[in-house]
């Protein structure tokens, strides 16, 4: 077992040191890249969170419209009464 984990360990190491100084080179010599690159991520996740926050917004603003428009229905209703509500096709009247 221990023969197998310090060779694993130098591998991760030397590959992550490898990684970090390709990534140094590049900020010392094109630094613009470097701004880009992190402007394009910054931007990606406010626009994930601003995309998540509104859908919330719109989710709780759109169940306060119902249940006021539920609310007002009801107040209709108790206000007319059912009778108001019976369809125009039914024959109700009497001869």
């Amino acid at each position: 077992m221990v023969n197998v984990v310090r060779p694993l360990l130098l591998a991760v190491g030397l590959i992550g040191a490898l990684l970090f100084g390709l990534a140094f080179v590049t900020s010392i010599l094109n630094p613009g890249y470097v701004e880009e690159f992190a402007k394009d991520i910054i931007r990606t996740q406010v626009e994930k969170k601003t995309r998540e926050k509104l859908h919330a917004i719109d989710s709780r603003f759109l169940a306060g419209k119902a249940g006021t428009l539920m609310k007002q229905e009801s107040e209709k209703i108790e206000h007319v009464g059912w009778a108001g509500f019976i369809s125009p096709t039914s024959n109700n009247r009497s001869t």
